[in-house]
């Protein structure tokens, strides 16, 4: 009887090890299926700045080594550039996820907010910056005729930038 005992437990503690292996080749796979934004774009620059009283950046960096005011309220501006042979591999409406530091507390953007480039037909939405408190990640607009994306369409960006507050 002791003999049974000794072999079902043995029996339970080896599925338990099979369960748990199983769950981390999941969550291995869907890391790998994770697209970056670092992937397609080039970060230029990352710098930190106040946000004034209606809730927009102030143009004057943060510079290294500055104490931060108690309370201030603070964006990071994300300065980039996507070359022209990377737009072409971006797939619309799929989500590029920005790495930012697990202590920052990120803005609440589920509805998304806007990046525009200047063209000379005016201002064209090509994607949105998403965020929910803990990630952030762009998704490029698709064109009408799901050819690919706004972006593909413009080119390359140059020094591009968009603030997560």
């Amino acid at each position: 009887m002791k003999l049974f005992n000794i072999c079902r437990w043995k029996w339970w503690l080896l599925s338990c090890c099979l369960v748990i292996a199983a769950c981390n080749m999941t969550v291995s796979l869907r890391a790998e299926e994770t697209k970056k934004l670092s992937d397609i774009a080039v970060f230029t620059d990352i710098a930190l700045c106040y946000v004034d009283e209606s809730g927009m950046p102030e143009n004057e960096m943060v510079q290294n080594g500055t104490l931060i005011k108690k309370d201030a309220r603070l964006a990071l501006r994300y300065t980039y550039e996507i070359p022209e042979e990377k737009t072409d591999a971006i797939e619309a409406m799929s989500a590029y996820y920005l790495e930012v530091s697990p202590h920052l507390i990120l803005p609440d953007l589920k509805d998304g907010s806007p990046l525009m480039a200047e063209t000379d037909e005016g201002p064209v939405e090509f994607g949105k910056i998403y965020a929910d408190g803990a990630r952030a990640w762009i998704e490029f607009t698709g064109k009408e005729d799901s050819s690919g994306t706004v972006l593909s369409e413009l080119g390359e960006l140059r020094d591009a930038f968009f603030y997560l507050q």
